[in-house]
């Protein structure tokens, strides 16, 4: 009876095909799926300084080293001004306000970042790299 197969031993089977996938793809997710880490000051900082940060779709940021901020908003360019306050990115947006500025907590996952008020996600973008800044050619650094 030893070559005998039965309903337990094909279960048997199934259950350990089952826990080796589940061993094999759930490292995979958690990679994935890591959380996104709160940045200080200095992290802010060192991820924003000459980049370009976009949500692929309708906006990008291009922070310049002296603080000067250049947005591209659904096509229109639009000057401002970004500053690290308190361990938050703030601007200083000319249609919102020139001397009360707006500040978000910065927090990062890879090259992805979420700009948070409190615990909602306001803004959620993608660092690019400094020559990613061709885009705002003819408005001030690059």
């Amino acid at each position: 009876m030893s070559g005998t197969k039965t309903p337990a031993s094909g279960i048997r089977r199934l259950s350990l095909l089952v826990a080796m996938l589940g061993a094999a793809i759930l490292p995979c997710l958690a990679v994935e799926r890591a959380a996104f880490a709160p940045l200080n000051g200095a992290q802010i900082r060192s991820v924003l300084q000459g980049k370009v940060v976009s949500d692929d779709r309708h906006w990008a940021h291009h922070y310049l080293a002296d603080g000067r901020l250049m947005r591209l908003q659904n096509g229109r360019l639009k000057p401002g001004q970004w500053m690290v306050q308190h361990d938050e990115l703030c601007f200083l947006l000319p249609e919102v306000s020139r001397t009360e500025p707006v500040c978000f907590q910065v927090a990062r996952r890879g090259n992805e970042l979420q700009y948070l008020d409190g615990e909602r996600v306001v803004y959620e973008s993608v660092v690019r790299s400094r020559s990613a800044a061709r885009m705002f050619d003819g408005t001030g650094e690059r």
